[in-house]
């Protein structure tokens, strides 16, 4: 399951979390799971949850220590597969090939970031002036990275931030300043 069913409240919020993502979604799923009784989150990174800045990092902390939550870092899920009644997690490191074959960790909650709800934004593009798109080529070389191809447009229609992929308040701000500066 995600960690948006643990956020939403659609499931129960119990079992090990595993953190691809290392942002805030992953990290209040991780919180309900330790008041449910969860045991360890596992993150691939070299600390957990780097995209949630320092001062949100140690409320985090605080509650997996009082709910004594084991945090694993440098450690990913390389594979899981179903056991009985159960699933069997293989866990590993980027830095060696040795793995750990973990027991039963069924439910297990998957925190892999968001794809945009982009439909409405598709639609919009065809009708803007640049037809949706960055031509990245020109943007490398200075030049204008959005030309005009509808001339018959009324509008222009730029995707940034979360629109685009799954990324933090920085993504979206660099994505806005990139276009807004080049328009």
């Amino acid at each position: 399951m995600s960690s948006w069913d643990i956020i939403a409240g659609t499931v129960k919020p119990e079992g090990p979390l595993y953190d691809d993502n290392g942002a805030y979604s992953g990290m209040m799923a991780a919180e309900l799971i330790a008041r449910g009784g969860g045991e360890q989150i596992v993150s691939p990174e070299r600390m957990f949850a780097p995209e949630v800045g320092g001062m949100n990092h140690v409320p985090y902390a605080t509650a997996f220590a009082e709910h004594n939550v084991r945090v694993t870092i440098n450690t990913r899920v390389k594979s899981v597969r179903r056991e009985c009644n159960g699933l069997v997690a293989t866990l590993g490191s980027d830095f060696s090939d040795k793995a750990t074959i973990k027991g039963r960790v069924a439910p297990l909650v998957v925190e892999h970031g968001t794809v945009p709800m982009d439909d409405l934004c598709r639609e919009l593009e065809l009708l803007s002036r640049k037809l949706g798109g960055v031509d990245y080529k020109a943007l490398l070389r200075g030049e204008n990275p959005t030309p005009q191809k509808n001339l018959d447009a009324r509008f222009d229609m730029f995707r940034i931030g979360d629109a685009v992929a799954s990324r933090n308040i920085h993504g979206g701000i660099y994505d806005a300043l990139r276009d807004g500066v080049l328009v």
